[in-house]
């Protein structure tokens, strides 16, 4: 049966991986600690197999605990569980005495079959290194850029959608009509030039040619 003393700042970490490491049928958690003076103290009360240790946690000089924790509890093998995966802080631990750097994005059985294979006189667990990236497939990529390719061409459509406005000719009388490109729907407008009467409103002219009276047909018929 292998005894664990847990120190972790973070209770609800600390608190879940306890349970998930006590659920073990090898492994029993004496005691949980929240920093380095609490966790120095479980060690020389209960001497467990493993002292599984936080980084970073108040109160805490981590190369000056573990350095401690080897010369009162020779017998007690001492890991470092951390998020900050720095090599310098991985040497550093090393260098002060640590048995072992794992890394916090394992999983409860990941740890606990790392701690086994420790106390079995194994190699030193020591973050283990992430898996290669897959290699890409050249065909996704293809698609990837036909599409935004696509995609692209259709934007530079849609904002040169022609529109209509109005303005004066010349002689600044007559409205002259004509379309000009712009990103809103097509309607009918006009610019007033200076010098045009306030009120002034140009219509929209029409291609229908004005109704005329026959010359023998009277007012009255």
């Amino acid at each position: 049966m292998m005894k664990l003393v847990l120190a972790d700042d973070h209770q609800v970490f600390a608190e879940g991986l306890g349970m998930v490491l006590d659920a073990e049928d090898d492994i029993e958690v004496l005691g949980v600690a929240p920093d380095g003076e609490e966790a120095l103290r479980l060690l020389a009360r209960h001497l467990p197999d493993v002292l599984l240790l936080d980084a970073h946690m108040p109160r805490t000089d981590l190369c000056k605990v573990v350095g401690t924790a080897k010369a009162s509890a020779p017998g007690t093998r001492v890991v470092v569980l951390s998020a900050d995966t720095r090599r310098q802080l991985v040497d550093a631990a090393i260098q002060a005495g640590a048995d072992g750097f794992l890394a916090k994005d394992l999983m409860g059985w990941q740890v606990a079959s790392a701690l086994r294979r420790l106390l079995d006189g194994q190699v030193a667990p020591v973050t283990p290194a992430l898996p290669a990236r897959p290699p890409s497939d050249p065909s996704v990529e293809l698609r990837v850029r036909t599409l935004s390719g696509r995609g692209s061409a259709s934007c530079r459509s849609t904002r040169s959608a022609p529109t209509c406005r109005t303005s004066w000719s010349s002689s600044g009388s007559t409205p002259s009509w004509r379309r000009s490109p712009s990103p809103s729907s097509t309607r009918w407008s006009r610019a007033v030039p200076a010098g045009q009467p306030p009120g002034t409103t140009a219509t929209k002219p029409s291609s229908r040619q004005p109704r005329t009276r026959p010359a023998n047909l009277s007012p009255g018929r």
